[in-house]
């Protein structure tokens, strides 16, 4: 019982550890969607003003461009 008592605390502290750091590793995911909705936000902010269409479009090719993403077939 006595080593329950001293072991309890150790084991806390090691979940605790372990769940802290797994959190770290859980990176955030960004998707194409994510990076157009940020770029959209950034041109209203400094415009005032909503993307065209035309805009949003360069916005989705900019985030495919830069996540790496290809089309298949190219």
């Amino acid at each position: 019982m006595k080593n329950l008592i001293i072991l309890a605390p150790v084991l806390t502290m090691l979940v605790g550890y372990v769940y802290h750091r797994q959190s770290d590793y859980n990176a955030e995911v960004t998707t194409v969607s994510d990076c157009v909705i940020q770029k959209w936000q950034d041109w209203e902010a400094v415009r005032g003003v909503m993307p065209t269409q035309e805009e949003e479009s360069m916005f989705r090719d900019e985030c495919w461009d830069s996540m790496g993403a290809k089309i298949s077939g190219e």
